[in-house]
């Protein structure tokens, strides 16, 4: 079966490029494998193969015809971004379990769901 997460290495990468539409909002990255596969990653993470008929030029081509602009991200540029995303994640975790704990529909519930566990245990109990 394999551990969790075990398929999500696409290899190595020989290029990345970041893609921003002609407001300069930014819509993925074009990854480029040292093999000449080349995978889309949309704004979500999503990442999509491209057809083997695509190379990484072509589809930076089409971006800058089309009013886009393309920007050739390095290691470090990588890394900032990795850096940037790691700190949001571990900033909305806070705020989730800060918002789960001082929910009071989740408490509510929960205290309900308590209360008739315990019944059903006393009803168990009886029999």
């Amino acid at each position: 079966m394999g551990s969790r997460g075990g398929g999500g290495n696409i290899g190595s990468v020989a290029n990345t490029f970041a893609v921003s539409d002609s407001d300069g909002n930014e819509m993925g990255l074009i990854i480029e494998l040292r093999n000449k596969e080349v995978y889309w990653q949309n704004s979500r993470g999503d990442i999509n193969q491209l057809p083997s008929n695509v190379t990484a030029t072509d589809y930076v081509n089409r971006v800058v015809n089309n009013g886009g602009t393309v920007q050739r991200l390095t290691k470090a540029d990588l890394d900032k971004r990795d850096a940037a995303h790691q700190a949001y994640r571990k900033a909305m975790d806070a705020f989730l379990n800060s918002a789960y704990v001082n929910d009071s529909t989740m408490k509510r519930g929960s205290r309900a769901d308590r209360n008739s566990n315990r019944a059903n245990r006393r009803t168990r109990r009886a029999k």
